[in-house]
């Protein structure tokens, strides 16, 4: 279970996406990454499909479902039937959002496992069978 949480944490958002080992290309553009920025800054809801960054062929779908009991819901489809569900404090939806409109600008994910988003701690990663687990308390992430 150890190597399986392991391995969904190295490739989770866009959030996840600040999990990989290193720069990876960002396979959306600059402009569809600010929407979607722009989407989670200001928790309006929409759709948007991305292809995943280092799983050519999987797209990704982010859904910002808007504000639930004064947070911002976004859930963001994962390789192998997971999704991650993000329930995103206002702190939290600031930064999701800078992070995805500074990798739209840069055209590049970057950091590791060691270097946790401050907004994993709204969000969770359901399996397929819809247990849960939460972002920055997968193993080999804290």
């Amino acid at each position: 279970m150890r190597h399986i949480l392991r391995k969904i944490a190295m490739t989770g958002l866009c959030v996840g996406a600040v999990f990989a080992a290193g720069p990876v290309r960002a396979e959306y553009t600059a402009d569809e990454g600010r929407a979607i920025a722009a989407a989670i800054d200001s928790c309006k809801p929409g759709e948007f499909d991305t292809e995943h960054p280092v799983m050519p062929g999987f797209m990704i779908k982010h859904e910002i479902v808007g504000m639930q009991n004064g947070r911002c819901v976004y859930t963001q489809s994962m390789p192998n039937n997971m999704k991650m569900i993000c329930s995103f404090t206002s702190a939290g939806r600031a930064d999701a959002a800078r992070l995805m409109r500074e990798t739209a600008e840069s055209g590049r994910y970057s950091g590791g496992t060691s270097n946790i988003p401050a907004f994993a701690k709204d969000c969770e990663v359901e399996m397929p069978n819809g247990y849960r687990v939460q972002m920055g308390q997968m193993p080999g992430m804290q």
